[in-house]
């Protein structure tokens, strides 16, 4: 397992009935990895708008 591996992140985030969304971020902020969890018919708006927000808060940890 290389040094970067071990030093990635990961954020589990809750989208209600919708199910969830894990981010994973690298060890060097520069990537972003996103595994869904979500129900067969999708996203509802509450469950989106819980996604974008935890973009906007993952994106101002990221180096660009």
């Amino acid at each position: 397992m290389s040094e970067e591996a071990k030093e990635r992140k990961e954020k589990r985030v809750d989208l209600g009935r919708c199910g969830s969304v894990t981010l994973y971020l690298s060890g060097d902020r520069k990537r972003l990895l996103v595994g869904f969890d979500v129900d067969d018919k999708g996203f509802d708006k509450a469950g989106l708008n819980g996604f974008i927000d935890a973009l906007r808060k993952l994106r101002d940890k990221m180096e660009r």
